[in-house]
């Protein structure tokens, strides 16, 4: 087991069809199509994982994997209108799989957060409960002062995130610095 391996005995989907919130708002519960296709997912993994002689979690870290929880999903949703393109056998052959779902592109998946800390919320008594909120969900928080928001402004963020690209030269790549 790898020393920050998180899911050794491979309960976690590699796609969630499922509920999460960053403290902003309770989740909604999980719709019964959601819960099926959860159900229905990881019973398809433990099948899969045990008809081709692998863990489970080797099996769940691969595009079969993947393949299995989309393919899962396309059966609980057969009439939604719309459907994850897969090959038959991708949850079943790796090579069909990678066909299937491995691709060359650059997928850069940034969340960002940023408040106005000069805003009306920040007076009420409900900021005192988003401070705590926000100093549990993020880590920025320690760059604020007792009782201030700046840490969170759009100003910050923008500090805090800034990267500067030279320019390519001519067919070249864009580089990040620091």
């Amino acid at each position: 087991m790898k020393r920050y391996d998180l899911d050794p005995d491979g309960k976690r989907l590699p796609v969630r069809f499922d509920t999460t919130t960053n403290g902003e708002y309770a989740p909604l519960p999980l719709t019964p199509g959601q819960q099926l296709a959860n159900r229905l997912s990881h019973e398809t993994v433990s099948e899969n994982a045990a008809r081709l002689g692998m863990g489970r979690r080797a099996f769940l870290t691969s595009t079969m994997g993947a393949a299995a929880v989309l393919g899962a999903c396309n059966r609980t949703n057969a009439n939604a209108g719309g459907r994850y393109s897969l090959a038959a056998d991708a949850a079943l052959d790796s090579d069909a799989a990678a066909a299937t779902l491995s691709g060359d592109e650059f997928i850069f998946d940034v969340q960002l957060h940023c408040a106005d800390p000069k805003a009306a919320w920040t007076q009420v008594a409900a900021g005192g409960q988003w401070r705590a909120v926000l100093g549990q969900a993020f880590p920025q928080a320690v760059k604020c002062k007792t009782g201030e928001y700046d840490c969170y402004s759009a100003e910050s963020l923008v500090k805090e995130s800034s990267w500067r690209c030279t320019a390519p030269k001519a067919g070249g790549p864009v580089r990040a610095g620091g």
